[in-house]
């Protein structure tokens, strides 16, 4: 079922509808997450509540799995070293629970498990198969999907479910790669490279590699899930040489453009099912928000940070009650700062009175 965009408030003058242009009204800020003075590279991959989670970079130690709670002094590092790792990084949250990889310099990567703290950690790593390496990109309650490598190097999309310690290759048949990097919970989203017609391909799997739709839109030459919410999907498509944000309901047909109007490549990587998060390049690469299914509902995220910074990109989107949260990097002097937008929905009573205060106006201009 889809989300309706649309908020009803009553007023002392009866019920007034907002369509999408009244979300727009969210009253948004910039809170950098960045601590230059001890890491060089810094981002956010994944928003849950008023928590965020992704990776520290700096020479030594190299890659770490973080934790923000809202402000760069909130930094937490998880200690891989106690477990025999050396390095390692988030990239999907949900509830109490992360998913991401950990690392032994370049002699092994395995897929990775944390439930809020260091000391939590499980090692995904299938046990069976002969899978050389594996990572995971995305989690939804108790759902992980990622990556595996055979013994031969090919990538295949992989799930794993927490609860029931169970490993699935959603690797489709008539194709050479594949990955998952998103999941509603109970199906996976990402990409398969189909050898006919030789591109990428959006696809959905529903827990087993024969079990799958194809969501390539008609006329595209390739397309990707990154972001799934139970009866949305979204990502990018490809049209000549033009990749344009994409949204998807279950079906091919579903698929609607999102790019906003100027926009030469846009892409969404996160949703909440009625409002999505992504990047639109226009004068440069933008983190943005849409509402819906408006492409005119893009909101410019990165027009609200500091002089400086040249390229910004959203990742992740969560909501805690009247508060979005949208995380991901802005990027200066070649490197990634860890950034979080707050989006502040403003309260019934004063969209209510702003709106009866405008058809007061418009009624004494008649």
């Amino acid at each position: 079922m889809r989300t309706s965009t649309n908020i009803r408030l009553m007023t002392i003058a009866g019920t007034i509808t907002f369509g999408a242009p009244a979300l727009a009204q969210v009253s948004w800020q910039a809170a950098p997450l960045h601590t230059p003075d001890l890491w060089t590279d810094t981002t956010v991959t994944s928003c849950t509540g008023p928590h965020q989670y992704g990776y520290v970079f700096a020479p030594t130690p190299g890659w770490l799995p973080a934790k923000w709670d809202r402000t760069a002094d909130s930094l937490v590092t998880f200690n891989v070293a106690q477990f025999g790792w050396t390095g390692g990084q988030i990239h999907g949250a949900s509830g109490s629970n992360q998913a991401g990889w950990v690392n032994r310099g370049a002699v092994a990567q395995h897929a990775a498990a944390w439930s809020g703290t260091a000391d939590s950690f499980r090692d995904l790593h299938p046990t069976v198969g002969g899978y050389l390496a594996s990572e995971a990109r995305g989690i939804r309650g108790s759902v992980v999907v990622g990556t595996a490598w055979t013994t031969n190097g090919t990538r295949h999309a992989a799930t794993w479910n927490l609860q029931s310690n169970s490993f699935v290759d959603l690797h489709p048949a008539g194709t050479s790669l594949s990955g998952a990097v998103a999941s509603d919970g109970v199906r996976q989203g990402g990409a398969a490279y189909f050898l006919a017609p030789n591109n990428y391909h959006a696809v959905v799997w529903n827990g087993s590699a024969t079990n799958y739709l194809d969501l390539n839109p008609s006329g595209a030459r390739e397309s990707g899930i990154s972001g799934m919410a139970p009866g949305t999907q979204v990502g990018a498509a490809k049209f000549g040489v033009t990749t344009v944000a994409a949204l998807w309901h279950d079906t091919p047909d579903s698929f609607i453009n999102l790019a906003p109007a100027g926009a030469t490549r846009s892409s969404l990587n996160a949703t909440l099912g009625d409002v999505h998060a992504g990047y639109a390049s226009i004068n440069g690469t933008r983190a943005g928000v849409w509402f819906g299914e408006d492409p005119d509902s893009f909101v410019d995220l990165h027009k609200l940070l500091p002089p400086g910074f040249d390229a910004s990109i959203a990742y992740s989107i969560s909501r805690e009650g009247d508060t979005y949260y949208v995380g991901g990097i802005a990027t200066r002097n070649f490197h990634e700062e860890a950034m979080l937008w707050v989006g502040t929905v403003p309260a019934p009573g004063v969209l209510a009175l702003a709106s009866l205060a405008g058809s007061l106006a418009w009624r004494r201009r008649r």
